[in-house]
Order: structure tokens, then sequence, then C-alpha cells
């Protein structure tokens, strides 16, 4: 669901993309895309991927709590970007040509 989350950055319809908040969650419970009276734009927001997310069992409770508590979301997010980010990275050189 992170993964998801960063289509965000980019838009894709899911808020500002120069605001980094919770209104990626917000949008998958209103599902946009999905409205009766949706326009061709609202059909276009989110992937396939993020379409199926608020109807997944495991999902949506992660996502309903989200989307109700921003300062929560900030908290995790910031906590496994901090866990991440420690694991560290190894490189391997790349040889020339």
């Amino acid at each position: 669901m992170m993964l998801c989350l960063f289509m965000q950055l980019g838009s894709k319809g899911f808020g500002d993309p120069l605001t980094f908040d919770n209104a990626y969650f917000t949008a998958l419970l209103q599902k946009p895309w999905a409205a009766p009276n949706a326009d061709s734009m609202a059909k276009m927001i989110g992937l396939p991927s993020d379409h199926v997310l608020p109807d997944d069992s495991d999902c949506k409770p992660v996502i309903q709590m989200y989307a109700a508590d921003q300062k929560r979301f900030f908290k995790d997010f910031a906590d496994a970007y901090v866990k991440l980010t420690m694991l560290g990275a190894q490189w391997r050189s790349v040889a020339t040509i």
C-alpha cells in the first residue's frame, strides 16, 4: 500500500502533488473513479492496483485509519522511512568499458 501512496507524489488524482498528506487514503474511500456520475477525468484517478485496495478486507481498516488520522499516518510513515533508510545499501562498482 505504501508503494501505491507514492503515486500521490506525481499526482494521478490523489490531492495536490506538492503537499504530503493523507489525501490518498481519503480518495481511496471515496472511490471517485466508480461514482455513477464520474466524468472521464474522475475515471482516470488512480491505477487498478489503487482501485482494489478499499475492497480488500486487510487493507480497508488501514485505509480508514489513515484517512481519519493524518497525524497517525505521518508518524507511521516517518517510522517506516527511518527503518528503511537504516537498512543501508550496498553498491557494486560498475566496470567501465
